[in-house]
Formats: C-alpha cells, structure tokens, sequence
C-alpha cells in the first residue's frame, strides 16, 4: 500500500484590512496561516498597521467577541472568547467572513477583516506572516479618534503656522517626520521577519 501522506492541517489565507472610516483609506492585505490563535493576528496587525501595543483589543465576530482574558477581570472568561485559545481557521473559515478588529477603546480604532482567497502553495515562495500589500500610514496613538486624526491631517497639510509647529511638535516624540501619505511594505516585512518565532512556532506543531 502506498504510503499515506500527512495532511496540511493549515492553510494560507489572504486577509483585507481596512481602517474605517478613513479617507483615504488606510489599508493592508496579509498573508497568514489560519492555525494561528487571534492573539497572534493582533499582533501581527499590530505591526502590520503601525500601532504599538499600547492598548487594549478585541475583535467581533458573528455570535462572539474575542479578546485577552485579564487577571483582574474574571468575568472575561466567561463572557468572552481567549483569544490565546481561539485559532483564526475556527472564526475565519471561508472567503467573505468578515470580523472586527478593534484596537483602544478610547480612541476606538474599527479595523474591518476579510478572507479574501485561499493561497494557493504554489504561491506562497516565503516565509509567512507576510504583508503583500496597502496604502497609508496609521494615525499617531492617542490622537483622540477618527475626528482627532483629521485634525492631525489637516494641521500637517499647512505646512507652516502655530497650529502645524504645534502639531510637528506633538508628534515628534513618537513619530519624527510623520507623514499620513506614507506606507513601507519593505519595513513592514522586516519587522514581522524578526518577530516570527511565535509564528514559526505554531506551524512548527502542525
């Protein structure tokens, strides 16, 4: 008898991310495995996008919402899912499923996450969580919202004056020669290339 062959307990998925509701849209499309957990796509989305884990998350899905579970707060665990615990593969499990990300909860950043395809193997020529594509930066943490977004904008246009001084001066801290036009796919991927172990460790089980 022919030897049988392991079956892949994975699969490589395409994923649309959209910040709503900006304009123009911020956006990234991702490659990733879908046995991670959904603490393992925050943090990739948390690199992808440009946040910096400063906040607390969660994402809704049908039926559900999925977050990390806090010491402090027992009822969590029986009222939401541990995202620790919970595979993307078992939330995401076809193309058009859609769920929420959301990150800060004062600023209440709405992230919107689509299955987009299957990857076929062939296509997939390296290492994985990837980013394969987007536009525009994410806004500056604590800038107050969407609305305190379109401030910053708007105050970075001018160019010159007390407001964009102000502004320039706000940011510098943080976010030097920060530019809401701008998007490096190349330092995206760097910086998920030295933060994969987690990753390579999930596939490393299957």
């Amino acid at each position: 008898m022919p030897k049988e062959t392991k079956r892949k307990q994975y699969r490589v998925i395409e994923l649309y991310v959209s910040l709503e509701p900006t304009k123009p849209r911020v956006w990234r499309r991702l490659w990733v495995s879908d046995a991670i957990s959904m603490y393992l796509l925050h943090e990739i989305l948390q690199v992808t996008m440009g946040w910096m884990h400063s906040h607390l998350f969660m994402f809704q899905a049908p039926g559900m919402t999925i977050t990390e579970p806090s010491p402090d707060n027992e009822w969590i665990d029986n009222e939401f899912k541990d995202a620790h615990k919970t595979r993307l593969g078992s939330i995401m499990r076809q193309p058009g499923d859609v769920v929420t990300y959301e990150y800060d909860f004062g600023d209440s950043w709405l992230h919107t996450v689509r299955f987009e395809r299957e990857v076929p193997e062939k296509e997939v020529t390296f290492r994985l969580p990837r980013c394969v594509g987007g536009e525009n930066a994410c806004p500056p943490e604590d800038c107050g919202g969407f609305d305190g977004f379109e401030e910053v904008k708007k105050a970075l246009a001018k160019r010159r004056g007390l407001q964009y001084t102000e502004m320039v001066n706000w940011l510098d801290g943080y976010y030097p020669d920060y530019d809401p036009r701008e998007f490096s796919k190349g330092s995206v991927n760097r910086i998920l290339k030295i933060g994969a172990s987690k990753y390579l460790r999930v596939m490393a089980k299957l």
